[in-house]
């Protein structure tokens, strides 16, 4: 146990600590040996795959749809995939909306820190700080 809770606080830690001294005008290479990460629009193309990979994959979301949506399908219905079917279409339609609004909300904030430079290392710095907080923290804790 006292493993996972070391990992876990350097996961929480270790990509937030960069974030504490000023190293925004360092620029980040792309991944090694990975040619293709500069091209943006592919290295979104990317990121897209992943975010999907790492969904379909995800037990929770499967076992999340398992023990929530059957309590919305009549136990009489004629046909049960249907109706299974469009509840899982009508989730999807809704998160979609939902998280286009999130995206552009989260570009209209983006744009307003950039042209703040103080503000978006005020942030930076604060939140890395809470990282690395809440790391030390998880790591220090003591089983109960």
């Amino acid at each position: 146990m006292a493993a996972l809770r070391l990992k876990a606080g350097a996961a929480a830690w270790w990509p937030h600590s960069a974030s504490l001294p000023d190293c925004s005008c360092i620029p980040l290479p792309p991944p090694s040996g990975c040619q293709r990460c500069s091209l943006p629009r592919l290295r979104h193309l990317l990121c897209s795959l992943q975010g999907f990979l790492t969904n379909v994959l995800n037990p929770k979301v499967a076992l999340f749809f398992l023990a929530f949506l059957p309590q919305f399908v009549d136990a009489g219905a004629p046909s049960k995939p249907l109706a299974f079917l469009f509840l899982g279409m009508l989730f999807i339609f809704n998160g979609t909306l939902w998280n286009l609004f999130v995206a552009w909300s989260a570009a209209r904030v983006a744009g307003r820190f950039s042209a703040s430079g103080r503000l978006a290392l005020w942030l930076n710095r604060t939140v890395g700080a809470l990282f690395v907080y809440l790391g030390v923290r998880l790591v220090t804790s003591h089983e109960g």
